[in-house]
């Protein structure tokens, strides 16, 4: 268990635009630590999905799965100011799931 309280806020953005834009205003006023999406909009300009990547915020940091061939249909946006430490589970071997690790000191979450 970690000691910082996380604030989670989970969405289906449908791969839209204007709806990613504003889910990513209101978790800043909201305060969120995480961000959850399915269905990201994702930028890319060919069917090789490696280098795909969303619209990026200055409060967040995200975490993307990429692969070739795939469109990545989850998304974690982590809020820069969040203390522990988060990242890409190893063992992620999903395109549906997203499995992260949220650590801090010596607890894994």
């Amino acid at each position: 268990m970690i000691n910082t309280n996380t604030r989670i806020l989970q969405v289906n953005l449908n791969q839209n635009l204007t709806i990613t834009e504003s889910a990513l205003q209101l978790a800043t006023e909201l305060k969120i630590d995480l961000i959850l999406v399915q269905e990201p909009w994702i930028i890319n300009k060919n069917l090789d999905y490696s280098n795909s990547r969303s619209i990026s915020y200055t409060s967040f940091n995200q975490i993307l799965l990429v692969t070739l061939g795939f469109r990545s249909r989850i998304l974690a946006y982590i809020s820069k100011t969040y203390i522990p430490s988060v990242t890409l589970a190893s063992s992620n071997i999903d395109l549906d799931l997203l499995v992260l690790l949220v650590a801090e000191e010596s607890n894994t979450l």
